[in-house]
């Protein structure tokens, strides 16, 4: 069945059909309308029902992409950082492309109750104060999943402070990195390595219930204590 048929009726004529004997001398007498009207109407109605079964089929297939967003009010998400100037003294391959976890506060925009498209988070404070908008859509939010959560076999706890005049102090072994924030009021955050974590592991996957807090600075380990052999000298390699 054509396209022309099924809208029209009938098949188009093409040249051929006019040195037909029957259409030489066609027969007036009027066809039956009812027969024609039923026939027409039953090939209306199987186009109509292919139409709506291709237009399911394509609404599956682009709502694979377009699904509710999986936030609400009160989750940390990770916010999409590559639209804001952050790092400019870094490389754009070397930049963070998510900064976070930010606090989801509010649902923002006019059909927030079927389909909510935009959030506003709290932001931390140096982008607060460099005035970056703080209501983002969906596509630049990503949840935020706790190293807990991503490595449950391997649960992380950090080391207990030490008390030094009622206050919590850590050891740190080594500076990794650091980076000035802020515009209005820059101040510097360092990345560092803290000491006594993986003394703190080993005595927590050795099955200990209270891995033993320090008091004092550690000690040196054995591989950094041990003692370098002295070069030998002139008189031993005369011997």
């Amino acid at each position: 069945m054509s396209p022309y048929y099924c809208d029209l009726g009938y098949h188009p004529r093409v040249p051929a059909d006019f040195l037909r004997p029957s259409q030489m001398h066609p027969d007036t007498s009027c066809p039956a309308l009812d027969d024609w009207v039923a026939h027409i109407t039953s090939i209306m109605k199987t186009a109509h029902e292919h139409i709506a079964a291709f237009q399911t089929r394509m609404a599956a297939c682009g709502n694979r992409s377009m699904m509710d967003p999986p936030f609400k009010v009160s989750d940390d998400v990770l916010v999409d950082a590559r639209h804001l100037q952050l790092e400019v003294d870094t490389l754009r391959k070397f930049r963070r492309r998510f900064f976070g976890p930010c606090r989801i506060l509010q649902v923002v925009g006019s059909d927030t109750v079927s389909s909510p498209v935009n959030f506003r988070v709290k932001l931390p404070d140096y982008l607060r104060q460099a005035r970056v908008h703080d209501v983002y859509h969906v596509p630049l939010l990503r949840p935020y999943c706790r190293p807990s959560q991503c490595f449950a076999g391997r649960p992380y706890e950090r080391p207990p402070p030490i008390m030094v005049d009622d206050h919590e102090e850590f050891l740190v072994s080594d500076i990794i990195g650091r980076r000035v924030t802020g515009d209005n009021s820059p101040h510097v955050e360092y990345l560092v390595r803290c000491m006594l974590v993986r003394a703190y592991d080993r005595a927590r996957r050795a099955g200990l219930t209270a891995p033993p807090q320090p008091t004092d600075s550690p000690s040196p380990s054995t591989e950094e204590t041990a003692e370098v052999e002295p070069a030998p000298s002139e008189a031993d390699l005369q011997q």
